[in-house]
């Protein structure tokens, strides 16, 4: 008799939503994405983040000049609790397992990323 091998396997959704509970409140979702704008520069920027408030419309937005996502990076960006690529090539920083990326879910509807043209 052969045994079948046994897979662990996760439910996506819920994994995003459990790493987003760790972000109740907006002042902890927006350090998480002030402080990804200050780390993740290329090198010899001058980080600046500018953090707007719109409480009327209930937005909050972000702008930095991050060095951004390619699609290899954004391959790794959607495994949940992936390894930090800035860690593995021995850069210290603060991010581990990538949870920071579902921080916004834990309070928002919506969630964008847009790439400035400059």
């Amino acid at each position: 008799m052969t045994e079948a091998r046994l897979a662990v396997t996760t439910h996506v959704g819920r994994d995003l939503l459990q790493s987003a509970s760790l972000f109740k409140h907006e002042h902890s979702v927006v350090w998480e994405y002030v402080s990804n704008g200050l780390e993740y520069i290329e090198p010899g920027t001058k980080p600046v983040v500018n953090v707007h408030v719109d409480v009327k419309a209930k937005r909050i937005t972000i702008h930095d000049q991050g060095r951004g996502m390619d699609r290899s990076d954004l391959q790794r960006f959607f495994q949940m609790h992936g390894e930090n690529q800035d860690r593995k090539r021995g850069k210290a920083g603060r991010g581990l397992f990538g949870t920071g990326k579902s921080a916004a879910f834990g309070i928002a509807k919506d969630n964008r990323a847009e790439r400035n043209p400059d």
